[in-house]
């Protein structure tokens, strides 16, 4: 599938077709290890302007099932090491993913730069703000420069919360471990008519209804056993 989608990247600079596939291979990946997804707040998805999904991250089948199962063309923010990685980078920077160098400052304003652009030519942005994936499942906290971009785009902002896939791998595990994810959608945050200080506390509050969803989906959880 990276192959197909590095050779087609190149006669498609907008880098849909390669998302289009990216798509169909999150969906196979799912598929074949036995993973179910379940999501509630499909309704909120913004289908007629980009948003900017501000998720929480657990472990790499978070991205697949967002590729898979959300209808919209997005571009990732991305560490820059996945894009060094054969195939799978080859296909992110055929996507035209947006790679970021969290040690350098200026790479990583560069970075949400592109974000802005992609944005104000239609495309939704993914962003975890945690920087790097829970180990545990537990919420880490989150960075300051997803707020930089939510202020420079003035797009909505959709909270993303992902519960399970922590469990379905780890550092110190090959093998994958069946298990269901659910992905709950909140409603639209729409900045454009807050104020300053509004904004300086959107990043606690949407990680505060993150962590209220994991908490209700933990709670939930036990009571199906």
């Amino acid at each position: 599938m990276g192959t197909i989608a590095t050779v087609l990247g190149m006669f498609d600079p907008s880098g849909r077709v390669a998302h289009r596939i990216a798509r169909l291979w999150g969906k196979l990946v799912i598929l074949s290890s036995g993973i179910k997804v379940t999501i509630t707040g499909m309704e909120n998805l913004l289908t007629d302007r980009p948003q900017i999904f501000i998720s929480n991250h657990q472990g790499i089948f978070d991205i697949f099932s967002i590729a898979a199962y959300f209808p919209v063309q997005l571009k990732w923010i991305a560490k820059k090491e996945l894009f060094r990685i054969p195939f799978l980078g080859w296909s992110m920077r055929a996507a035209r993913y947006i790679s970021i160098d969290r040690e350098h400052k200026r790479s990583a304003i560069r970075s949400i730069e592109r974000s802005v652009r992609a944005i104000n030519k239609g495309f939704s942005v993914v962003i975890f703000p945690e920087g790097t994936r829970s180990l545990d499942g537990e919420l880490l906290p989150f960075k300051r420069g997803s707020l930089i971009l939510i202020n420079k785009a003035g797009a909505p902002i959709v909270p993303v919360t992902i519960s399970g896939s922590s469990m379905i791998t780890s550092p110190k595990r090959f093998m994958i471990k069946k298990n269901n994810i659910h992905i709950k959608i909140d409603a639209p945050i729409y900045t454009e008519s807050m104020s300053k200080e509004e904004r300086k506390g959107l990043l606690e509050r949407i990680k505060q209804q993150i962590q209220k969803n994991l908490d209700d989906m933990a709670g939930a959880s036990d009571e199906n056993r």
